[in-house]
């Protein structure tokens, strides 16, 4: 089934969008219509969720596309600015990988677990993560299942062999933006 619960798989979405706030550098992932940067700042419940044109061309002093800058949300319609995410000026990015809560087995809503090697070790480079492919015995029952981050080392492993759980605590499931899927 669907992860909301719809066994009709006429009436799922293609993908449910998901987003994040970038702090410095650039979106990886800009979100480039003024309707989507509305429909974004509404998910992230932001105050302004109306995105107005910037009307810049091309200024080193502004992120291109999405950005919330003094309580306002705007947008760089020709996505031509070259300046950095900010905290003053912050980016509105979509998000394809987003970190569980420490110490359990969910996934951010929006958001499914990644039970693949491929997928885990691109998520961890995407996240700015070391990638481990070792799974070890002590595992069962104790790690989440899956594409899970060690907090203590920074470092991403696919639990791939064993029965997730959350007995050592100190772990994040890593998950992928959710969208539809042919299988049950």
């Amino acid at each position: 089934a669907h992860p909301t619960g719809s066994s009709d798989i006429d009436s799922w979405p293609i993908c449910w969008p998901c987003y994040s706030q970038q702090l410095s550098g650039s979106c990886t992932f800009p979100i480039i219509s003024q309707i989507d940067c509305s429909a974004a700042a509404q998910a992230l419940g932001l105050s302004d969720t109306s995105a107005s044109d910037d009307g810049q061309a091309a200024v080193s002093y502004d992120p291109p596309y999405c950005y919330y800058e003094g309580g306002s949300l705007k947008f760089n319609s020709g996505g031509s600015n070259t300046g950095s995410c900010d905290c003053a000026k912050f980016c509105i990015c979509q998000a394809l990988y987003a970190l569980g809560s420490m110490g359990s087995n969910d996934c951010p809503s929006g958001y499914m677990p990644i039970t693949s090697d491929s997928a885990c070790q691109a998520a961890a480079a995407y996240l700015s993560l070391t990638w481990d492919g070792n799974t070890y015995s002590d595992w069962q029952g104790t790690r989440p299942a899956g594409c899970f981050q060690h907090v203590p080392s920074q470092t991403v492993y696919n639990n791939d062999m064993y029965a997730g759980g959350t007995t050592y605590g100190n772990d994040k499931r890593v998950c992928q933006q959710a969208c539809s899927s042919f299988e049950d």
